[in-house]
């Protein structure tokens, strides 16, 4: 039930700029260019309106994509990184 959740919430809802929105993750296909991902993370980026793509259906996660979140609380901001691919499916 856990791997079906996140895989739910690392499917492609809607393409932004370069990179997908999942259910609260920014997802980039692999390989992902760090210009790329600092460029998207940007202020300028995150904290005004961008256009997006709906993708009807949503595209299933993929194994090899840049999988993270970024959030930010009183210039604290931590981000995690996930990698799909690098990890065992049992």
């Amino acid at each position: 039930m856990l791997r079906n959740a996140i895989r739910t919430a690392q499917s492609r809802y809607f393409k932004v700029r370069d990179f997908y929105q999942g259910l609260g993750w920014e997802i980039y296909d692999w390989p992902a260019s760090a210009a790329t991902i600092i460029a998207d993370s940007e202020s300028s980026v995150a904290l005004k309106p961008q256009p997006v793509t709906l993708l009807n259906p949503a595209v299933p996660s993929q194994r090899a994509s840049w999988v993270h979140k970024t959030g930010a609380t009183n210039g604290f901001a931590p981000t995690l990184r996930l990698f799909p691919s690098r990890t065992s499916a049992s």
